[in-house]
């Protein structure tokens, strides 16, 4: 007998402020933290254009279900230590969603690199550790799941609406 999927709404919530990151951008794209909903999303929105996408993953189950991805646009790296991941150059996109207690810590290393931060899953004990350190915050509050933060100190999203 075949084990029933498990699709949940509620592990999509990121998708409108996802969307409206990629869409109005069209540069590099960083993913910390590879998904069954946030990987295929990036890739297919990237594939057309052949758009840099770059996923890096600790977790062993995550990371093979995400190579299958992997293509002359879109590297997969297995994460062994986070601190040695190369992410600081600039990305338009950068989508944070990986180990718990590394988020606080990458999310400030990608504050002057990255033009877009999206954290899925927000609590409000993460947003206080970020609010010193990012001029623009937006705030999207799905009907069903957790919220998602939007950070940037290069683009003003004051603006941004949901």
């Amino acid at each position: 007998m075949d084990t029933p999927l498990k699709y949940t709404i509620e592990n999509a919530a990121h998708y409108p402020v996802t969307m409206l990151a990629v869409y109005g951008t069209n540069g590099r794209i960083l993913e910390l933290g590879t998904g069954q909903f946030s990987t295929p999303l990036l890739h297919f929105i990237c594939y057309p254009k052949k758009r840099e996408l770059v996923s890096f993953e600790d977790n062993h189950d995550y990371y093979r279900a995400a190579q299958q991805f992997e293509s002359d646009f879109h590297t997969v790296t297995k994460v062994e230590n986070w601190d040695d991941i190369p992410i600081q150059r600039h990305w338009d996109v950068a989508l944070v969603d990986h180990t718990r207690s590394r988020r606080v810590d990458d999310i400030k290393r990608l504050a002057w690199w990255a033009n877009y931060i999206i954290v899925p899953d927000t609590t409000q004990e993460l947003e206080d550790q970020l609010a010193s350190a990012f001029a623009h915050q937006v705030h999207f509050h799905p009907l069903r799941g957790t919220p998602t933060l939007m950070v940037s100190n290069l683009i003003d999203i004051s603006r941004v609406t949901f």
